[in-house]
């Protein structure tokens, strides 16, 4: 049985694997959302979406640690 469900492999799954072993590093040791983590996703999200560029976004309503920490 595979721990990710199979919708999420596509028609290839060694090019999942590949996508998710080129993506490793994006993600944290621990868990938790780092500082300036959120800014950066929205910097590079607003690069290629002009909607997003002119919105407000609260930030730190977007994320919690609290699953991470118990906090």
């Amino acid at each position: 049985m595979s721990i990710v469900p199979l919708a999420h492999f596509g028609e290839d799954r060694s090019v999942y694997r590949e996508a998710l072993l080129r993506s490793i590093d994006m993600f944290s040791e621990n868990g938790k959302m780092p500082v300036g983590g959120p800014e950066a996703v929205r910097n590079v999200l607003a690069a290629s979406l002009e909607p997003l560029r002119k919105a407000h976004i609260d930030l730190a309503r977007t994320y919690t640690n609290e699953f991470v920490t118990g906090h």
